[in-house]
């Protein structure tokens, strides 16, 4: 009987961090391409902060072109002229290492102005586009600008107009990301309100949640060698505090959740869904 317990206990052991892995993705990343090449250094700083917001909470590990950087010596200036080059060997990499899906992108346009005060303004577009790296087709594409109105886009240098545009797009693109990859959250905790009740999810900010945001909660029933999830209710995040964020549910909707998560014999699943 001691040696049954002690398997066990270690079969849940090594499980765990399957579980805990299970949505971790690996994602290849091509440096973005731009119209113009006098625009390099613009197309490397999106580059950089798509593959920022890629990995910041650990959910992705992203393969990109830096076994190429540096094995070949180049200028920087060459990505551009060398993306094709680089977008394949991105790929094949990508395949070795089971990636998911390929990142990529375009500068479209870009262009820098001054205001009233002298302070440099920037206007860009840009898009992002995913792609299944087994059959290329699209995943999830859109485009992005800098905002009609940004009384904080503005800066010194041309430098310093382009990373704050980004800092303002980010938060765009962190939703963009997760409308292409739903995720599993965990449920932190259920009470009552009037009227119904609130549930908290370990997901807000840098999750790129935002209010309105719908997730669906599932039982997870078993039967034998079988696994099926049954809907429980779908909510909206009613506000974002931080890393945790609220929804609000109503009724018997929230009777019953409130039953199910006070159960501990039944495993609920929380997942994002797509806007």
């Amino acid at each position: 009987m001691i040696k049954t317990a002690n398997i066990s206990i270690l079969l849940i052991l090594l499980m765990t961090p399957s579980l805990v892995l299970s949505q971790l993705k690996y994602i290849g990343l091509v440096p973005f391409k731009t119209t113009d090449i006098n625009h390099y250094a613009e197309a490397e700083a999106i580059t950089e902060k798509v593959k920022e917001l890629f990995v910041e909470r650990d959910r992705f590990t992203i393969l990109d072109r830096t076994k190429y950087s540096q094995t070949s010596i180049y200028k920087e200036i060459e990505v551009q002229k060398n993306i094709e080059y680089i977008e394949g060997f991105v790929i094949e990499q990508g395949k070795q290492n089971g990636a998911q899906a390929i990142v990529g992108g375009n500068l479209t346009s870009l262009t820098y102005g001054k205001d009233k005060s002298g302070l440099y303004e920037c206007s860009m577009t840009f898009s992002i586009t995913i792609n299944d790296i087994e059959s290329g087709h699209v995943i999830g594409s859109k485009t992005f600008n800098t905002p009609s109105f940004c009384l904080t886009c503005a800066g010194g240098t041309k430098t310093e107009t382009l990373f704050s545009v980004l800092r303002i797009l980010q938060k765009k693109i962190r939703a963009f990301i997760l409308e292409t990859f739903p995720f599993t959250v965990k449920i932190e905790d259920v009470f009552e309100i009037k009227s119904g009740g609130e549930i908290i999810i370990i997901a807000g900010e840098k999750e790129g949640i935002t209010k309105k945001d719908k997730f669906k909660v599932y039982e997870i029933i078993k039967s034998g060698s079988r696994t099926r999830k049954a809907e429980i209710l779908e909510f909206t995040i009613d506000r974002v505090e931080g890393d945790f964020s609220v929804g609000k549910i109503k009724g018997k909707q929230f009777d019953l959740l409130m039953e199910k998560f006070k159960d501990s014999n039944v495993k609920l699943e929380c997942v994002t869904l797509s806007k």
